[in-house]
């Protein structure tokens, strides 16, 4: 039986946005606290901490996860 992933609220720090291919980029982001249990193939919710409060979170799938980071494909 699966155990239900843990649930993080947390502030993170873009490392890099970099551009991979035509319209596909890996955006890297520092938070060793979701990167110590997350596994790739999982999905994190990310929400614009600067902005108007009418952003919604957005479901973006873990990529890759090394030591104290997480990458994203999109």
């Amino acid at each position: 039986m699966l155990t239900p992933a843990k649930k993080f609220d947390l502030p993170t720090e873009v490392i890099s946005n970099e551009l991979v291919a035509e319209n596909h980029y890996l955006l890297s982001c520092s938070c060793p606290e979701i990167a110590e249990s997350a596994l790739p193939g999982q999905f994190i919710h990310v929400l614009i901490s600067q902005g108007s409060g009418l952003l919604l979170r957005r479901p973006f799938t873990i990529y890759t996860v090394e030591s104290d980071q997480i990458t994203m494909l999109y």
